[in-house]
């Protein structure tokens, strides 16, 4: 994805997001090469979701409840896309 160059991303448990004192389960930094990040998810079936893009103007994308798919891709408006 070439938009999540440099992006911090953080992965919480389906409802952690936003709750007080709650660590996300992995967090990364989108690699320079455009290579996908792989957020392990076990047997969850959703998971919330923060993505902060780089760029001046850049603030949070937020998704809760997100479904569990094996490859999906996250737009700067905020879309998710399943990756086939």
């Amino acid at each position: 994805n070439p938009f999540a160059v440099g992006a911090k991303i953080e992965v919480f448990k389906a409802g952690d997001l936003g709750k007080p004192g709650v660590k996300p389960i992995r967090m990364a930094d989108a690699p320079s090469n455009g290579l996908p990040v792989h957020a392990g998810l076990g047997a969850a079936q959703a998971f919330d979701l923060r993505v902060t893009f780089r760029g001046k103007d850049s603030k949070p994308v937020e998704l809760k409840n997100a479904e569990a798919k094996p490859r999906l891709k996250i737009t700067p408006d905020g879309k998710l896309e399943e990756v086939k």
